[in-house]
């Protein structure tokens, strides 16, 4: 039977964020269809790409103290860890913000939505 990876630890510039709720990550290649202009019209291939990095972040909104100037970030690295350390650490460098809002509803607590994107990630074996 496999294990697989469970709660997580999320640091910001080697703090780490115990108001993070949630985290989205995703990569783009950057790769993109080549249009000729061949006879059929359809797509001759394709060219290399640049790799883009967001990150969708949620974190609870302390009522004071808050971890990070979420609007101001930029040059920030960003690494997600296996609770228990075993496994791969996920780090992002040259993390910076792109959009932040803010929800508040009935129900649950006031959460900061941050979008983020970073220039780099390397994946480090525990």
């Amino acid at each position: 039977m496999s294990t697989h990876v469970g709660r997580i630890i999320l640091t910001i510039n080697g703090i780490p964020c115990a108001q993070a709720k949630s985290v989205r990550a995703r990569s783009s290649t950057g790769k993109k269809a080549l249009k000729g202009m061949a006879p059929s019209g359809k797509p001759v291939g394709t060219s290399d790409g640049t790799p883009e990095y967001t990150l969708d972040c949620e974190f609870y909104i302390p009522k004071s103290g808050e971890l990070v100037n979420w609007e101001a970030l930029s040059g920030a690295v960003l690494s997600i860890s296996p609770r228990d350390l075993i496994g791969t650490t996920t780090v992002y460098t040259g993390v910076f913000s792109t959009e932040v809002g803010e929800q508040f509803s009935e129900d649950d607590a006031a959460i900061r939505s941050v979008a983020l994107g970073a220039l780099n990630k390397l994946e480090i074996g525990l």
